[in-house]
């Protein structure tokens, strides 16, 4: 292939990305998500936000909504899991040469704890009590 002809599916793939008819729903929510989030954080009811997207061209029933919109909290929450790891490891965040000392102490809060028993002791000098 040379340059024009990937010029050429590069433009060809962008204007697929571009058009809303070929994207499936939950692919154009996650165009507008952050606002979605945003609105019901302020506390705008999930059928309002809904009628907003219904007339802006994205109609979907609303059980369609709810699960599109917990499988894209899903992904992003999975995305910045991931990220968190890649920084820890990439920059050796929470490496200790002298071993991981904190799984030691977790497992030493979770581990049971030793009861505490009475021993009782008679003693037969009975003047020593009094």
């Amino acid at each position: 292939m040379d340059g024009n002809e990937i010029s050429e599916i590069n433009e060809r793939l962008d204007a697929l990305a571009r058009d809303g008819r070929r994207r499936s729903k939950t692919a154009r929510l996650r165009d507008v998500f952050d606002k979605v989030e945003a609105a019901l954080a302020a506390g705008v009811r999930q059928a309002d936000v809904l009628a907003e997207l219904s007339q802006a061209g994205l109609d979907m029933p609303i059980d369609t909504f709810k699960s599109a919109l917990q499988r894209i909290r899903r992904e992003r929450s999975q995305c910045a899991t991931r990220a968190t790891r890649g920084v820890a490891q990439a920059t050796g965040a929470g490496a200790n040469p002298e071993g991981d000392t904190s799984r030691q102490k977790l497992a030493e809060r979770l581990e049971p704890q030793k009861t505490k028993k009475f021993e009782h002791k008679p003693n037969s000098d009975k003047s020593k009590l009094f």
